[in-house]
């Protein structure tokens, strides 16, 4: 009955698109003009020349609506799935799922500023609080693998945060409160003097929580500086630093809805993690030819966090078994502070030729080096049981360093009719070197290697008009494991390694159809794909694996923006998607945290010359708790956001009631071993309560 019911889907959606590629819509008015997008080749190219179908969110887009930060900016006007696991007004501990991978779409989703990775090098998620949204010109976001663009980790698909370049002189400073304590503040200065600019800008904001425990505040800075020469070269240099302190009040124990939703887990209690990123970045874009330009960046970039739990600092937190002796042992669940660091480098040369005949060639070389040390402290109480069960080492000490290297080839020709051809393959290596030394292990644990994997894109693009195009591409991309996927546990919950974990490997295949007109969009993508040695955690040996068993995904999205009289703008986004284990014990069944439906619908209203409203609805259907029998599920749920904007010469205030329609919401929830009090635990299901209805207050002046 699956494999009819696909079929069916399959059909459907080849036909849906056949009939879009042959309406009446691809005659959409002309004298458009051309849109630029930079995600599809790393160089600027038109949007309806670049193999893919490229959703772009605007600044105006951005400015009329309610979102204060980019996850809300994503999953309001993108209707991309995005989870969040703190919860919280600033929403910074929120992941985003392009392709449908769940607990990992941190690994498989690539996030990128202005072109910089924004994801971090192990598992937890990126730093929101660096990105300050007035400074966004647009956000692309492209669904599908990306791997011979951009390496590993772009296997869901890219979303690329574009930033404003300093086209004039700006002086803009916003002020805003919110429920829950909500406070924050922004300024914006750029200086620009002939072919040199100066960008400025800062931020910093701060919220009491909802929660008990669930604080979080951030801050972030930005200093660029930008010069045209001789008309042929342009020269760039940024430093930029974030900081975001998140309060961590755990998750609920119990299913969805049970439980006090408010309460943080009592081991959760007094809990929070500090993150600083800070570093540099230069490049610069020179013509080498007529023909030929070359881009150039370097970027490094230093990171360090600290995670403080002070239960595990208590007695309470000390367990005790009887041994074989029938002895009384006493052990503790884990350290009291985490810290760890570690440092970036990246440099990314790359070269676009353009060809007489139409033709282009974007050949480059990637180089990323990382490395991180991370250091768990005991507290008193807990170096008493060590001493008492003959340890003489207080402290868990890790480390990893990664290196990677990559060459790729992007060629595009034209072969008839508006139809081209692109071509692409990259070859990456990666080695790595980890070391872990722990009050539990009988020795030190330390592995080196190195392995390699291939992306490969073979793409058919059919200009239709300068409006519209259809396309087909065939994709392999990869995935190398982040470096908390090194390690895992034993049965006697001592750290152990993982052992030397392949890259996973995706082969798919997606077609699709994408239409801009003045008053009109409309973008159709159908694609499968099937994903081997798929890096996952596996409950049954506690630690991260490649999963023999292959995994199936297959998405269908339709995206549609309507404007009427240039006054009303309706839009909307449906993202079907089913993902199974395609073979094995636990074939036919969907992993954790993917929901089949993502739904979102939007409307904008300009009331009149200075006063804008409208609203936001996102539906999340069913999905399973992660690492949960089948039986049971995570509640559909809605969210809607509305909000109302006035102008007032060079002012302008906004007032925005997110989560309108109340109720309890829960984007990410599991089912595993569950700590109790005094070392006790029992395996439980568990989840993550989004906040109620909040209220938030801006008002900025630019001058």
């Amino acid at each position: 009955m699956k494999n009819v019911f696909h079929t069916r889907l399959r059909w459907a959606a080849l036909g849906l698109l056949s009939a879009v590629c042959f309406s009446g819509f691809a005659q959409v008015p002309q004298g458009t003009l051309k849109e630029v997008v930079v995600t599809a080749s790393r160089f600027d190219e038109e949007r309806m020349s670049a193999p893919a179908a490229i959703q772009v969110i605007t600044q105006e887009d951005i400015k009329k609506s309610g979102a204060s930060s980019v996850p809300d900016v994503l999953m309001m006007l993108g209707g991309v799935n995005v989870r969040d696991i703190s919860g919280g007004q600033l929403k910074l501990s929120s992941s985003v799922d392009l392709g449908g991978f769940g607990a990992t779409a941190a690994g498989n989703t690539l996030i990128l500023i202005d072109g910089r990775r924004l994801n971090p090098i192990d598992s937890s998620e990126v730093a929101w609080a660096g990105v300050n949204i007035s400074s966004i010109d647009r956000i692309e976001i492209a669904q599908g693998a990306f791997g011979v663009q951009y390496g590993g980790g772009a296997t869901g698909g890219v979303i690329n945060i574009v930033t404003k370049n300093a086209l004039a002189d700006l002086n803009k400073v916003e002020m805003g409160t919110g429920s829950f304590g909500t406070k924050f503040g922004k300024a914006h200065y750029v200086k620009r003097t002939g072919d040199t600019s100066v960008s400025l800008q800062a931020g910093v904001a701060g919220s009491d929580g909802w929660r008990e425990n669930s604080g979080s505040r951030s801050q972030n800075f930005s200093l660029r500086g930008q010069k045209k020469i001789d008309g042929s070269k342009n020269i760039l240099g940024e430093i930029f630093s974030s900081e975001q302190n998140s309060a961590m009040s755990g998750g609920v124990v119990g299913k969805v809805g049970e439980g006090d939703l408010r309460a943080a887990k009592f081991n959760n209690v007094g809990s929070e993690q500090n993150v600083k990123n800070y570093g540099l970045r230069l490049g610069g874009l020179f013509a080498l030819s007529d023909a030929s330009s070359l881009d150039l960046e370097f970027i490094y970039e230093k990171k360090s966090s600290a995670l403080l739990r002070p239960f595990y600092n208590t007695s309470d937190s000390i367990g005790s078994y009887l041994d074989e002796n029938n002895d009384l042992v006493q052990y503790s669940n884990g350290p009291g502070k985490i810290l760890s660091s570690g440092a970036n480098l990246n440099f990314s040369p790359k070269i676009k030729t353009n060809f007489s005949n139409g033709a282009s060639l974007v050949y480059g070389y990637d180089y990323r080096k990382a490395d991180q040390a991370g250091e768990g402290i005991y507290g008193d109480p807990v170096q008493r049981v060590f001493r008492n069960n003959g340890n003489t080492f207080f402290r868990d000490l890790q480390s990893v360093q990664l290196t990677n290297q990559s060459t790729y080839i992007l060629v595009k020709t034209p072969l008839f009719s508006e139809l081209n051809l692109t071509l692409g393959m990259r070859r990456e290596v990666q080695s790595f070197d980890t070391s872990d030394v722990n009050i539990k292990s009988i020795q030190s644990l330390a592995t080196s290697g190195a392995f390699a994997s291939n992306a490969q894109e073979i793409s058919l693009q059919r200009k239709m008009s300068e409006q519209s195009k259809t396309y087909l591409r065939l994709t392999q991309s990869y995935r190398f494991a982040n470096t908390d996927e090194f390690w895992g546990f034993d049965a006697s919950d001592n750290r152990v390694f993982s052992g030397a974990l392949k890259p996973q490997v995706s082969k798919g295949y997606e077609i699709g159809y994408d239409a801009r007109g003045v008053s009109s969009q409309l973008s159709v993508v159908y694609g499968q794909s099937v994903t081997k040695d798929e890096i996952r955690y596996d409950p049954s040996v506690f630690q991260n694996a490649n999963i023999s068993d292959d995994i199936s995904r297959e998405q269908l999205t339709i995206a549609t923006r309507q404007t009427f009289r240039a006054s009303t703008i309706l839009f909307g986004k449906l993202m079907y998607q089913k993902v199974q284990f395609a073979s094995g014990q636990f074939s036919g069944q969907t992993p954790g945290l993917i929901p089949d439906f993502v739904l979102s619908l939007g409307m904008t209203q300009k009331l009149d010359v200075r006063t804008w409203s409208g609203f936001y609805l996102n539906h999340v259907s069913r999905q399973n708790y992660d690492v949960s029998p089948v039986l049971n599920q995570m509640p559909s749920f809605n969210v809607m956001d509305a909000f109302i904007s006035r102008s007032y010469g060079n002012i302008e205030s906004k007032f925005t009631i997110k989560n309108v329609l109340g109720g309890v919401n829960a984007s990410s929830g599991g089912y595993g071993f569950v700590s109790g009090p005094g070392g006790t635990g029992a395996n439980s299901y568990y989840y993550y309560p989004s906040d109620p209805r909040s209220f938030h207050l801006s008002v900025n002046y630019k001058y």
